[in-house]
């Protein structure tokens, strides 16, 4: 992902959005804060998260404590999870760490129990589809064990398969799809190669190569049996 924003200065985004959309001043904002006993969030504190604190790096940050962000979304009468979500036109991303980007409406979903744990993943920027109901395939960690799984929630046999199973049969296609052009341009054509890239670039080619990735569910309803069968539609037909 690019341009992502950190889950503070998204949140001090979102309440200057939400706090001039109200007609409220940075004053009347602190103040509000205020009545509800946290005298401690003045309009110079309020500045500060809006505009960023500078800190030892030089770095301007907006940090945001929990204990603020249930403040200021009850003062603004909002969710708390909404004050992380992005903007049209936005980046619709959320660094966690220097590792872990996650799209910010799977971070909005997660915080309110209506998913699994989030994962990056190459296929879930709408390219991959449940079999069943055709709504978007997202990606989470249950009991320790990463999966594709349909986020359709009424979904009657949803998609739900291991992700380790379906990045495998997407890494051996690509291979096959683009070993000539490895080889061309003098890298080592392997499986193995697909691993290195970043999941960013991985969703990349992915999306230049196919237009759908259907999967099924585990089991197919009428027999029970075990259903492997993974759809893709190229992009080029």
């Amino acid at each position: 992902m690019t341009n992502s924003w950190r889950a503070s200065d998204r949140v001090a985004e979102q309440i200057r959005a939400a706090r001039l959309k109200r007609g409220l001043s940075a004053k009347d904002f602190a103040a509000a804060c205020a009545e509800l006993g946290a005298s401690e969030i003045t309009a110079a504190v309020v500045a500060n998260i809006e505009t960023g604190r500078r800190g030892p790096d030089g770095a301007r940050r907006r940090d945001v404590s929990v204990d603020e962000l249930l403040i200021f979304a009850y003062v603004l009468a909002v969710p708390p999870a909404s004050l992380l979500s992005a903007n049209d036109g936005e980046s619709n991303a959320i660094t966690i760490t220097s590792n872990l980007e996650l799209a910010a409406s799977d971070v909005v979903d997660w915080l309110q129990g209506l998913t699994l744990v989030p994962i990056p993943s190459p296929i879930t920027d709408g390219l991959a589809r449940c079999g069943t109901c055709g709504s978007a395939i997202r990606a989470g960690r249950r009991d320790g064990s990463n999966i594709y799984y349909c986020a359709n929630r009424d979904c009657e046999n949803p998609a739900s398969r291991s992700a380790e199973e379906i990045d495998m049969f997407l890494s051996g296609l690509v291979f096959g799809l683009l070993e000539e052009a490895f080889e061309q341009m003098g890298q080592s054509p392997g499986e193995d190669h697909w691993a290195s890239l970043s999941v960013e670039r991985q969703g990349e080619i992915l999306r230049g190569l196919f237009k759908r990735i259907v999967i099924p569910p585990e089991s197919c309803p009428e027999t029970g049996t075990f259903e492997p069968n993974i759809e893709v539609e190229p992009a080029w037909t």
